[in-house]
């Protein structure tokens, strides 16, 4: 036994070094596979490493708390309003555009208030600080608020969406340090309200060194910049500091607030370092009972979800990298084939002597697993160095730089994932080798190998499918899930494998050759390898589609951005004056600006909504409530969501109660959005896609013309053309306040902003619908002008107090940073994914060339050139790139096409000319793949090859 065991090792590892080529090409799909395998999970043990290296210094304290409500965890109303009743909170009402934003911070009162009782509570045992915003979290997406443009008066270049992050640099942090590039301490840098540091994205962006000095948009004073740190040192807690990696910040103390013209303490984050850690599981649960408007996030807190998301991001990409081992499976299944193929003469010879056909099966098998265990060695060290290019779109993504690590488990996983599909996609092929006969011997010229039968086809398939579930069982939660999904994966492939050979074959037989001979015998060639160029095919397609998905995604979401913002407006520049008398200064300063092509402005005025006239009937607030409340199958088709919330009650008992997820009452919902109404001038007016009804025209001068956008609250309410909207001037207007009516003649369809088009408010009316003595509560201005001229137009607007610049290109800007975060790391994923097929494609061309050497020979031998033989071996998986090409972007163009058409957004904004590169960069793989395996072939003598055929 282990002399027989002995002779087909002995024998495979020959055989391996007499056809090196075909074993190298094989090797590489392995590895490619594995690599992928390996480099995505090393990433992932990086990750975990340093979300979970130091707990304390990522939460900055043991334990720390934020106000709820607004956009952060939703707590009760009424809770929230106690917490400002008893001065520990305050309300932060922020509007954008119509839009109304609620948000709590704590007052200083408060931050007394909670330090007397911990003092009180815990003598001795407690050290607290915080940290306070200069603006609202909306304020600091759109860049609007307080501190979040900043320029250097010098070259005017600017940074804007900055964060602000003012903090008592004697004391912060609790754990760790603050270091600046320059080695010092953030203790040594701020020392007086008027310095600032840095971030190192805010320092490039505006191109300063220390000891420049910057102005903050609401400050008059110019702030010294005395250190620049790095963006890792101030984002540690992912839940936190999300938006500080994304937008860029800077320090201040907390002295600086009274720099500021709205000096309001905005205290956000209170971070509590405890004497005796141990202390945590007695202060935190007693302090939520006494201050229940808080959220709490302790180290344990932040140990249990950073594991949580290391194992959700090991368990993906584990899964993704078996995706790309797979497809490089095909490439083993390419290799064993043509090495049983070409070997059956020497099969038959083995039988002659006495091998039985299980015998030669296994000698096949142990070849592979030799295989297997070589190609998996290479992968990993292949990984750990794809570890260090896909490093980067990680750290992006978390804004943190991650330190490489060698670790053991990925590379164990990778070698023994790598030689079990390598050994269980290698079985199949060589069941057919045991079937040669041995009179094979008497017929050398005699390539045609047996069936293996269907009934071991299918046996086999099964065994693979069971072997890959057991392999994946530990991903993807249970064995019978991990049997259903690799089960239908291989129906799907083998249904897709089935279509793309049939479409190969259309092709081959029915595309005309327009008299090309090259062309036709590329043909003829495609169709008689029709089964092989199926399976590559199929690799080449998982790979682009999965590129090309997220790629024209991205794309198409920036064009409908640029659309929203920019063309629908006609207006690259937005001015806000919350004051409208401000109107006459803003004019003047854009008339005295060059480069102003044309502006447009909107007035807004804030109103409440009295009732609604449907012909003679009259509803109350109430009846639209009662109605909307009867319609609530248009708000939540689905049921209205609910969440499992867990509490505590004074005794410390659990709560367990389910609670409405959609925190929004739908009336004062209908009533926020129909709000805020802007007057335009007939010329001013833009176009709309109407869901019913039609736009403002001069027929509606002097009448109560208005159009609104459609939503589901509007529905649910049942408003509809020519009903008319009783209204009130300003925001909660008492019950005597009197009422003017606005009849609604259009409502326009909902865009891809939310409502209207483009950055206007999504209701509007002519400037004389309103009553005579109604004064607008702000002022926007559109400006049309050009981007190298806008410095000119904020130095212009410097002296108008309140008034606000806001570039669309902003907005644009900000969300290309978005998705190019987001996406950098899916992005890298998926060229791992088209980088196997590609060696996919290598791998069939080496061994088709291999193939067809004594028919390259002989054509050589009757007069063709190398470079004309190349050019048709080209030319055949030129084609197969195309036909890749096509219909993996294809896929993913007509789902983007068909998520447009349901949102209802313009599929002018489908990126074509990306598609179009893609269908190129599919193309010019498949070429490259194969010129770097025919090249040698094509330059083969035939002599040399004739001689041996």
């Amino acid at each position: 036994m282990i002399k027989r065991i002995e002779f087909y090792f002995r024998h495979s590892l020959t055989d391996l070094r007499a056809n090196s080529q075909r074993t190298f090409f094989a090797l590489l799909c392995i590895a490619a596979g594995v690599a992928a395998i390996v480099s995505l999970q090393t990433l992932a043990v990086m990750i975990q490493s340093t979300l979970t290296g130091n707990l304390q210094s990522s939460n900055r304290g043991d334990v720390v708390y934020q106000a709820g409500g607004g956009m952060g965890v939703s707590m009760s109303d009424d809770l929230m309003a106690q917490g400002v009743s008893r001065g520990i909170l305050k309300s932060d009402q922020t509007s954008f555009l119509g839009a109304d934003v609620s948000g709590y911070f704590v007052t200083d009162e408060g931050y007394r208030q909670m330090i007397a009782w911990l003092d009180e509570q815990y003598p001795g045992q407690v050290t607290t600080t915080y940290r306070q915003a200069l603006a609202s979290q909306i304020e600091q997406f759109f860049g609007t608020g307080r501190g979040t443009l900043l320029t250097d008066p010098v070259t005017g270049n600017s940074s804007s969406q900055a964060m602000a992050v003012l903090v008592d640099p004697a004391v912060y942090p609790f754990y760790g340090q603050v270091v600046a590039l320059d080695g010092r301490q953030l203790s040594e840098l701020i020392t007086a309200p008027d310095q600032i540091v840095l971030g190192d994205m805010v320092a490039r962006n505006l191109g300063v060194e220390p000891g420049a000095k910057v102005t903050l948009n609401g400050s008059d004073t110019e702030f010294t910049v005395t250190g620049i740190v790095d963006s890792g040192q101030e984002i540690k807690n992912l839940s936190q500091d999300a938006f500080l990696g994304i937008f860029g910040f800077y320090y201040l103390s907390n002295d600086a607030i009274n720099l500021f013209e709205n000096n309001d303490t905005r205290i956000t984050t209170i971070y509590v370092q405890l004497a005796d850690p141990t202390l945590l599981s007695e202060i935190d649960p007693v302090f939520q009972t006494q201050w229940p408007y808080f959220i709490s996030t302790d180290t344990d807190d932040l140990r249990e979800s950073y594991t949580q998301l290391s194992e959700n991001i090991d368990q993906l990409v584990t899964v993704m990298g078996m995706v790309s081992l797979l497809i490089g499976s095909i490439g083993i299944v390419n290799t064993m084939q043509v090495i049983v193929r070409r070997r059956t003469l020497e099969v038959g010879v083995l039988k002659t002597l006495g091998l039985q056909a299980d015998q030669i099966t296994l000698l096949f098998m142990v070849e592979a697993v030799i295989m297997g265990v070589i190609g998996s060695l290479a992968g990993i060290v292949l990984g750990w160095l794809l570890t260090f290019v896909i490093r980067g779109a990680a750290e992006q993504l978390f804004a943190t730089s991650l330190p490489f690590v060698l670790a053991a488990e990925p590379a164990v996983t990778g070698f023994t994932v790598g030689v079990v599909v390598t050994s269980v996609f290698g079985f199949l092929p060589t069941l057919s080798a045991g079937q040669v006969r041995p009179n094979i011997v008497l017929r050398p010229s005699e390539t045609i190998i047996p069936r293996s039968g269907a009934l071991r086809v299918v046996l086999v398939l099964v065994l693979i499918i069971v072997t890959m579930a057991f392999v994946t069982q530990n991903l993807i939660g249970s064995f019978s899930n991990a049997l259903r999904l690799i089960g239908g994966a291989f129906f799907i492939a083998g249904i897709f494998y089935v279509l793309l050979s049939l479409l190969i074959w259309l092709i081959g037989r029915f595309l005309p050759s327009f008299g090309i001979v090259d062309l036709k015998i590329s043909l003829r060639q495609m169709l008689a390898g029709r089964s092989r160029a199926a399976v590559t095919l199929l690799a080449l397609v998982v790979g682009v589609f999965s590129l090309s998905l997220i790629t024209l995604m991205a794309e198409s979401v920036n064009n409908l951005l640029r659309f929203a913002l920019s063309e629908s407006s006609g207006r690259n520049v937005l001015i806000f004056a919350a004051n409208p008398g401000q109107l006459p200064q803003i004019e003047t300063a854009l008339s005295g600006v060059e480069g102003v092509n044309g502006y447009q402005v909107s007035r807004t005025y804030t109103l409440t909504l009295a009732g609604l006239q449907e012909g003679e009937t009259v509803l109350t607030p109430d009846d639209i409530r009662a109605r909307m409340d009867a319609n609530e199958s248009i708000l939540y088709p689905f049921g209205r969501p609910t969440t499992t919330r867990h509490s505590a009650d004074a005794e410390g008992n659990e709560i367990v109660e389910d609670v409405d997820e959609d925190p929004f009452d739908p009336y004062t919902t209908l009533a926020g959005a129909l709000s805020s109404v802007d007057s335009l001038f007939l010329e001013e007016l833009t176009s709309h896609s109407f869901a019913s009804g039609r736009q403002i025209d001069a027929s509606d001068a002097g009448k109560s013309a208005i159009v609104i956008s459609e939503n589901t609250y509007t529905q649910a309410a049942g408003l509809s053309v020519g009903d008319k909207l009783i209204m009130q001037l300003g925001s909660n207007a008492a019950p005597d306040t009197p009422t003017f009516t606005f009849e609604i003649v259009g409502l326009a369809a909902q865009g891809f902003m939310g409502g209207g088009s483009g950055l206007e408010t999504p209701n509007y009316a002519l400037y004389d619908a309103f009553p005579a003595d109604s004064q607008a509560d702000r002022v926007t201005v559109f400006v049309d002008i050009g981007e190298e001229k806008v410095p000119a137009l904020r130095r212009a607007l410097a002296d108008v107090r309140g008034a606000f610049i806001f570039e669309t290109a902003v907005v644009t800007k900000l969300f290309e940073t978005l998705l190019g975060t987001f996406i950098a790391f899916p992005t890298m994923v998926a060229l791992l994914g088209l980088l196997v097929g590609g060696v996919v494609i290598a791998n069939s061309v080496a061994l088709t060339t291999m193939e067809r050497s004594k028919e390259i020979a002989i054509m050589k031998s009757v007069g063709l050139q190398r470079e004309r033989v190349l050019f048709m071996i080209l030319l055949e998986n030129g084609i197969l790139g195309l036909i890749g090409g096509l219909i993996g972007v294809g896929i993913g163009l007509l789902g983007l096409v068909l998520i447009l058409s349901a949102t209802g957004a313009p599929t002018s904004t489908i990126p074509f000319g990306t598609a179009f590169i893609l269908m190129l960069i599919c193309i010019v793989v498949a070429l490259v793949a194969a010129l770097a395996c025919a090249w040698g072939a094509s330059g083969e003598k035939p002599l040399n090859v004739l001689r041996y055929e």
